[in-house]
């Protein structure tokens, strides 16, 4: 989803639309980054994962009903309203984009994890500590 193509949004279910992918993509990058999670912090972090899907099921509805207070799926949205729903969605893509490249970050940093570099132990060292 391109910032054009949200440019081009101009109908009730066209924000509908853009919104539900929105919240789709949020759910799936932090589903994605769970894979890596094991043991005891998958149930904690399974348990996190379903209580985002519902609050994003949650966010998509409370849209929803905002956009039907302009009118059905087919109604065109107002220009001035049209243009604020697009910064929203756009900021909101943008953050999502941040998310994610941050959560890739955080996955480079923990494959370098200190358990599996032996330079980390100190048990040989020469120090008089």
């Amino acid at each position: 989803m391109t910032d054009d193509d949200i440019s081009k949004a101009k109908i009730v279910g066209d924000f509908k639309k853009l919104f539900a992918k929105l919240m789709d993509q949020t759910v799936s990058l932090t589903e994605e980054a769970g894979t890596s999670v094991t043991g005891v912090d998958k149930e904690s972090y399974d348990a996190t994962v379903s209580a985002l899907k519902q609050e994003m099921e949650n966010q998509k509805e409370v849209f929803n009903e905002a956009l039907e207070n302009i009118g059905s799926d087919s109604t065109v949205v107002p220009k001035e309203d049209r243009e604020d729903l697009i910064d929203i969605i756009i900021d909101a893509k943008k953050q999502l984009e941040d998310s994610r490249k941050q959560m890739e970050d955080l996955k480079k940093e923990l494959s370098k994890s200190p358990v599996a570099d032996d330079s980390s132990d100190d048990s040989d060292s020469d120090s008089d500590e």
